[in-house]
């Protein structure tokens, strides 16, 4: 069992290397954060339900690396949230902005608005 198992994930991991790869080296604006999050847009894979859901595994890592990189010392999140409720109120906040500012750097437009609503006190 745990041997198919394993089979089963490398054969996953294997055929979704590339489409990972292409996510890699691309710019992550805004507009492209919200549909790989929201699965509107699907990375290359067998199938697009595979697609889908590894574009929101890449979105949500890219997420979580942002809140990350400067919890405790740009940004201070309440202990009592939970890390799925933040990253989807981000991608609320970064879907509420005008189009040209979504244009942005994802990263750029994350990193702002987790320091003015979670600002270190």
């Amino acid at each position: 069992m745990y041997r198919m198992s394993g089979f089963l994930l490398s054969a996953f991991l294997i055929s979704s290397q590339s489409a990972l790869a292409s996510a890699v080296n691309q710019p992550l604006d805004g507009e492209n954060l919200i549909a790989l999050y929201t699965g509107q847009s699907a990375l290359t894979a067998a199938d697009e339900e595979t697609g889908k859901a590894l574009a929101q595994l890449y979105a949500n890592g890219y997420l979580n690396g942002v809140v990350d990189a400067g919890q405790g010392v740009h940004w201070c999140l309440p202990q009592n949230l939970l890390r799925g409720e933040v990253l989807s109120e981000l991608v609320h906040q970064v879907a509420a902005l005008p189009k040209l500012k979504r244009q942005q750097n994802g990263a750029t437009l994350i990193a702002d608005l987790l320091a003015n609503t979670y600002p270190c006190k």
